[in-house]
């Protein structure tokens, strides 16, 4: 008898601490926003397509990566947009030219894609990254990341370009963090870089195009805070917060 109630009360205590558990999940999962739903207030777009990631990173902090092959389709002219009220889902459907382009989430970053790069197996971005355990700061990551595909065989060149490769006392300023991923897209990866470097990194853009010899690459810059623009950071001879611990 002793041995039947101690085993139902372990069992009670096992299914309380399940359903407790269960809220609590229920409780986190609603909490966090689908970035495709969020309300912008306020919002005045009138100018060409290629400025739309600055516009939503400066003025609603949402990342927005254009990803164009620019060898198949036009690129998109000046975009119309008023709105007192609206949504990121709206404000895309409405301003992204859906007979050439897609556009979905990836966590918490927005992609809008070129239809000829999106199912593409031997587009780079769609590269699957087995394992990648690394600790560095963003530039560094930017560059490990590049070799994780740079051997691969694809068609084209990936030829990434980060403007602080030539300002290395902006580079010293900068805050290593670590990121262990298994099984996800060079895409997926890239924007775990830009979402780790707390801001530093506000987008970055691939565009497919042709060079001057007729060789086709892959032209990827990214839009860095405080490299070739206003910025917020501070002269790097004055003494700046330490990093965090990793």
């Amino acid at each position: 008898m002793k041995l039947l109630k101690k085993t139902i009360l372990i069992l009670l205590c096992v299914l309380t601490s399940a359903f407790i558990l269960l809220i609590l999940i229920g409780i986190f999962a609603g909490s966090q926003e689908n970035i495709e739903d969020r309300v912008l207030e306020n919002v005045k777009i009138d100018y060409g397509f290629d400025n739309l990631p600055g516009y939503m990173w400066h003025n609603h902090r949402i990342i927005i990566v254009e990803e164009f092959d620019t060898l198949i389709s036009s690129y998109p002219g000046k975009m119309l947009y008023s709105a007192d009220k609206t949504t990121v889902r709206e404000l895309l459907n409405a301003v992204v030219p859906l007979k050439d382009f897609v556009w979905r989430t990836e966590g918490n970053v927005i992609h809008i894609i070129s239809k000829s790069l999106d199912k593409r197996a031997d587009y780079q971005l769609n590269a699957e990254i087995e394992q990648f355990s690394e600790t560095g700061n963003y530039y560094d990551m930017v560059v490990m990341v590049y070799g994780q595909v740079r051997h691969r065989n694809f068609p084209e060149e990936l030829s990434p370009l980060l403007l602080s490769f030539f300002n290395p006392d902006f580079k010293k300023s900068l805050c290593p963090f670590k990121i262990k991923v298994r099984n996800i897209t060079l895409r997926q990866l890239l924007d775990r870089i830009a979402l780790e470097s707390k801001g530093k990194i506000h987008y970055y853009s691939v565009h497919r195009v042709r060079e001057r010899d007729g060789s086709i690459i892959l032209q990827m810059d990214f839009s860095e805070e405080g490299v070739g623009t206003l910025s917020e950071i501070k002269d790097p001879s004055e003494p700046g917060p330490p990093c965090p611990k990793i």
